[in-house]
Parts: C-alpha cells; structure tokens; sequence
C-alpha cells in the first residue's frame, strides 16, 4: 500500500472550556466544508470542543489567548504558572500564556507589558508563534526582509518576512486562493485549526494511507475536493460547456490538489505519470513566426505525460480523445486563462518534427485520439504575463467526461 506525507492529520483542538459532545457533530460544519475532514477526524476522538448549543463557529475569530492554548495543548507542555504580562493576572489563560513566554513561542519584547490577551489574534502572529514552537526563529531572524511568495508582500512588515518565508517553506502556511497572504487578517477558528494541523505535521511527519487502486495508483476522485464555490476561481465557477441544445455537458463542482509525489494519480480515464515545464527556448515552435505559431514563439508551455485507461465518459470505447483536455493557468496575481492542448499535424514539417523529437509520444493530430493503455503527451502553452515567473498553479480539466472536478499542481514543485 501506497504511503505519501499529506498535510492533513489528526489535532487535538481545545479552543474553549466547554466541551460539546463529539458523537453529536457540530450543527454548522457541513461536509462541503474545506475544514470538515480535520475536525471530523477529531469529533471521532472526543476531543474537539464546541459550544453548548452544538455549533463549532467556524468562522469566528480567535483570540490570542485562544491561540495560544491550544498551541501549548498541541505541543502537550508542562504549564508554568505565572503572570507574563500585567493584564493577564487572574485571565482564565494566564498560566499557558506563561507557558508560552517561557517556552519561547511568543515574544515578550514585541507586546511590551500588555499581551490583550482578548483581543483578536492577527495571521502573521499565528504564523511567527509556529514558527517559533517548531524550533526555527534564528532561521526566521536570518531571513529578516527577505521577499515571501505573496502578491502582498508589501503588507508584511520586514522584521516578520523571515517567519512567513519559514512557515510557507514548511507547509504551514499556503495564502489563499488569490496567492495573499493578508497578515493583519484576524485569524478564524477554522484557519487556526489548519495552521496547527500543519505544524503538528512538520513536528511528527505522520503517514496517512491515501487510496490506491489495484497497481498502487492513487485515484484522485477519492481525496479530499475543495468544492469550487469556496475557491476564490470564479472563471471556473461561471465555467461551462454545452450542447446545441443548450444542455451543459460540463461544469467544474470542486478541485483536487496534488504533487508530484502522488504520480501516477488516476483522474477520470486517464492516469498522469509526469509534468514537465518547457522554457519557451526549449519549445519546438520557438522563434517560428508563421501564422499559426508567432503569438507563441517565446512562450512557456507545460507538458503532461498519461495514458488512458477508459475511453471518454464510455467505458466501452477502445480509444480516448485526448483534445478534451485542458489547462487552466492561474498566475501570482489570482488572473486565470484556459488553454486546449497545443495540436500538431503530421504535415506541420519543423514544427511535427521538433515536437516528436522532444516527446517522441506526442499525440498528433489535428482531432488526437489515443489507444488505451498507450503512453502520450500532450503540451499546453501559456501567454504573456502567465509565463513560469510569474504562474503560481496549474488545473488540470477533462471536459470530455463526467468527472467535474479540477486537478491543482503547484507550478514550484514541477520540474
């Protein structure tokens, strides 16, 4: 059985004092919801608290004082009692507050004699209390002013650019669809819970058995779906294709993210064993500017390696069309454009040639359809502005079939 590293694990939460019975679930956490998965999986120990009326409160903030214990909780520190700051004498958190000053996780010299302890805790300082309890502040203070991943970089102050580049390194923090990170953001309870959940997974690097089929292949359809109504992509929202009738044939319901530690991941009918990035220099129409390619000839461009192990939406079809494939290519700034396949007839002389002789199993052909089982590749160009120095993400569609969801790959991990 296949093992990969997924940051998502069990977490202890205790976010107040009252708990709520975990047998009965939470009245506002749905399955559709981002979140479900981590706290159901701690609804199942009876750990989770709640509040007496059944709700969870997701999307309410929480407070330092809130962060604070569940991150010594989670950590499963010895509490030094103690008053850190002169107004947390006889708060109900006064002594895990303690316990964080002691144990390095907060600062004392950044809230001075006043830790407001009420007060509603902010993005980035959730991010520089991990990055702290991990062990990794000197490496935090070494990067000081160093430019993080998000468009708004701008808004992080360079003292603390150090802990978002450590915490985003390791899988702590991701930023939002829209590729900010907004740290003055106050901090929901759902978001803390991820942030943690994410720490606990750097500190324990626990393995959780994904499914995989028969030939130790893991099937996308059966891991976790981001439904698409709580993404920040409304090009694939509003996305539909339709018949002559006006009947829709597709529509994206939700995204998958994966990695390259996944392939071979099956998605639908067809199985992706690799992505490569092809610079535009490395590209077969590089520097052609006939008709048919000068809007191309400096642009970066993805190739996707697969094989199809059912035909389009019909199990009983011996071949798949591989034109239903798409890719949908979201850049640093949240923009997003979709492109088809990049087609290559056999009569395109330079152009067929210097295809096949970078993918000897590229599918040609003006309308290209692969037998099944039949290794192949296909590229995918990209434009101005959504070139790798500025793509954050790659979706992969098939409009072809009834599989409705997008599969996502970070452009940073593909090679």
């Amino acid at each position: 059985m296949k093992k990969i590293v997924i940051l998502v694990m069990v977490f202890a939460l205790l976010l107040t004092s009252m708990v709520y019975g975990a047998d009965k679930g939470f009245t506002d956490v749905q399955e559709t919801d981002w979140f479900y998965e981590v706290l159901n999986n701690v609804v199942e120990r009876g750990i989770i608290d709640g509040y007496p009326d059944g709700t969870f409160k997701p999307q309410d903030n929480i407070t330092r004082a809130e962060f604070t214990k569940v991150i010594v909780t989670a950590l499963e520190l010895d509490i030094i009692e103690g008053d850190a700051f002169v107004d947390t004498e006889g708060h109900w958190a006064q002594d895990v507050i303690n316990t964080a000053i002691e144990n390095h996780i907060i600062n004392r010299t950044e809230y001075g004699y006043s830790y407001a302890p009420d007060e509603k805790i902010t993005r980035v300082e959730m991010a520089k209390m991990v990055v702290r309890a991990l062990g990794f502040d000197e490496d935090a203070i070494g990067k000081v002013g160093e430019e993080t991943k998000f468009v708004d970089n701008f808004a992080i102050m360079d003292v603390d650019k150090g802990y978002v580049v450590i915490a985003s390194e390791n899988g702590i923090v991701n930023g939002y669809t829209n590729n900010t990170f907004q740290p003055n953001g106050k901090a929901t309870r759902a978001e803390a819970c991820q942030m943690l959940v994410n720490m606990l997974n750097v500190i324990e690097g626990i393995e959780v058995e994904v499914p995989v089929d028969e030939d130790d292949i893991i099937d996308a359809g059966k891991l976790d779906l981001i439904p698409i109504e709580d993404t920040d992509y409304d090009y694939l929202k509003d996305y539909k294709d339709t018949d002559l009738r006006g009947n829709i044939t597709y529509e994206v319901d939700g995204i998958v993210e994966a990695d390259k530690s996944m392939f071979p991941i099956k998605f639908g009918n067809v199985v992706i064993t690799g992505i490569d990035k092809v610079k535009a220099e490395d590209a077969p129409y590089y520097g052609d500017t006939s008709i048919g390619w000068r809007n191309s000839d400096n642009k970066d461009a993805v190739a996707i390696h697969a094989y199809a192990v059912n035909g389009n939406d019909d199990s009983s079809r011996d071949y798949f069309w591989v034109e239903g494939l798409e890719i949908v290519f979201v850049n640093n700034s949240g923009e997003t454009f979709n492109k088809p396949i990049m087609k290559v007839a056999e009569n395109a002389d330079t152009i067929y040639e210097e295809t096949v002789e970078l993918y000897d199993d590229y599918a040609v052909g003006e309308y290209p359809k692969m037998e099944l089982n039949k290794n192949f590749t296909v590229m995918f160009i990209s434009k101005e502005s959504f070139n790798y120095e500025d793509l954050d993400n790659i979706i992969l569609l098939d409009t072809y079939d009834s599989i409705r969801e997008g599969l996502k790959f970070n452009i940073d991990e593909i090679d």
